[in-house]
């Protein structure tokens, strides 16, 4: 999908009267969608270095009011609430579990394929994320019709 994520990236925004510098795991679509990706506590180990939950809103406000985006995921959220969460804050528009015309015609009728997964517009055609496993003639006919797939694992 061509996303960039970048770990332990410095960043600096006014809280409480003061100015913050902390560090935290950076996601960008391009130069104009970046968000601060806030891991929280996953099984128990901190992986962001700002606990954005101590503070309440009240830093994540602070830090959005400087102009950057904050996404917070928690391990009480499914993979799939976790990526509509990244999609929602950076404006990715997708479908949740699209129905796929099959045939080459787009004209409403025919053969729909309905998958579990959300798919994604891109400027060359289309991403699905997913965690079911196609047959070879469903993979080939997506292919053929600018539609990508992308298996996606449950965390466990």
């Amino acid at each position: 999908m061509g996303w960039t994520f970048q770990e332990n990236v410095s960043i600096s925004f006014p809280y409480a009267g003061g100015q913050v510098n902390a560090v935290s795991n950076l996601l960008s679509i391009d130069s104009n969608q970046t968000c601060l990706v806030d891991f929280g506590s996953f099984a128990g180990e901190t992986i962001s270095s700002i606990d954005f939950g101590s503070f309440a809103g009240e830093t994540i406000s602070s830090i959005e009011a400087s102009g950057l985006k904050v996404v917070s995921l928690s391990d009480s959220d499914d993979t799939w609430r976790q990526i509509q969460n990244l999609f929602d804050v950076l404006s990715v528009k997708y479908t949740k579990n699209p129905s796929i015309s099959m045939s080459p015609r787009n004209d409403g009728h025919g053969v729909f394929f309905n998958c579990q997964g959300l798919m994604v517009d891109e400027a060359d055609g289309q991403v699905l994320l997913t965690p079911s496993i196609f047959s070879d003639e469903v993979s080939t006919t997506l292919e053929n019709r600018g539609i990508r797939i992308l298996k996606v694992n449950p965390i466990q």
